[in-house]
């Protein structure tokens, strides 16, 4: 938009992008629908006034826009490794790490914040910079990954929000999953594994995966038949694959 020029009202506007002409308007609007958008690119654009002899006004200032970036694509908990124990309070007792991965613009900065439950029923907030993965001509990937330790006394995991960032404008989203407690086991006997088949069994991989908390884990299937899942993330629609 652009304020029409003191005295006789001009009949015509003409546009101009990057210095090619947009074309003409009556009024003093223009809406650019053919630049690109999901990508932060600049953008400059001039107005002419056009009197009734078609006579051309000096040139107005110049406008600079930059569009905005695209959202993150996705975020994902690419893995979750606690590396301490618990009490019988389910509260981790030595720090535990957790790895997140945010997918989206290349080329910019990028944090996340995680929200959890201390020990004493408090909430707090964790704010942790994150890395964009470069290819071998250094080009950003879209990538970032990072990773933050959980204090000891942890009980709940709230919330995870991975953003992009690029000057003042921002995109952000939540990680699926969660809330979530930090600590669930899970133990799978086999049964059925007859003398024909036992051989071939034991050494094999059992994995689980929970599709809502994004949480799974693999172990190797023993001569026991008893495999024990630890430290996974409680959820009710655990999925029991052997490879």
């Amino acid at each position: 938009t652009w304020e029409a020029p003191v005295g006789e009202a001009p009949v015509k506007y003409e546009v101009l992008r990057d210095g090619t002409s947009l074309g003409m308007v009556t009024g003093t609007t223009y809406v650019d629908s053919i630049v690109e958008t999901n990508k932060e690119i600049t953008y400059t654009y001039l107005v002419y006034a056009y009197d009734p002899l078609l006579n051309r006004s000096d040139k107005a200032e110049t406008t600079v826009v930059i569009t905005l970036p695209e959202e993150p694509v996705e975020l994902v908990i690419s893995d979750v490794s606690w590396q301490g124990s618990w009490d019988r309070s389910n509260h981790i007792n030595m720090q535990s790490t957790i790895q997140v991965t945010v997918k989206g613009t290349p080329e910019m900065d990028s944090n996340f914040d995680l929200e959890y439950i201390d020990q004493t029923g408090a909430t707090q907030t964790l704010i942790t910079p994150i890395f964009e993965i470069k290819e071998s001509d250094g080009k950003g990937t879209g990538v970032y990954e990072g990773a933050v330790y959980l204090p000891e006394g942890t009980t709940k995991l709230v919330k995870i929000t991975g953003r992009v960032i690029s000057g003042s404008q921002k995109s952000e989203k939540e990680a699926i999953g969660l809330p979530a407690l930090v600590n669930s086991n899970l133990t799978v006997t086999l049964t059925g594994v007859n003398s024909e088949i036992r051989d071939t069994v034991i050494g094999a991989e059992l994995s689980v995966w929970s599709q809502s908390k994004y949480s799974g884990a693999k172990v190797k299937v023993t001569d026991t038949l008893q495999c024990n899942f630890t430290k996974l993330v409680p959820a009710d629609d655990y999925v029991i694959k052997l490879t």
